[in-house]
């Protein structure tokens, strides 16, 4: 019991620790900070793969 810092006789140990919410905390800030990431990669990827495919068509033109 004293590993788990709750004393003998006493229950509201685990339920006063904070721990696991801040845990909670932690992921959902990883989750949106994942979101809005992914979310800017693809919303200026889209029109840096369209630009580099119209500048490899421009470069591959032959030359007349």
């Amino acid at each position: 019991m004293r590993i788990l810092g709750i004393r003998p006789g006493r229950r509201d140990g685990l339920l006063a620790d904070a721990g696991g919410s801040t845990y909670v905390e932690y992921l959902t800030l990883l989750a949106v900070v994942a979101l809005v990431g992914s979310t800017a990669i693809v919303a200026l990827g889209l029109p840096l793969l369209r630009t580099f495919r119209f500048a490899q068509a421009i470069l591959t033109l032959p030359i007349p």
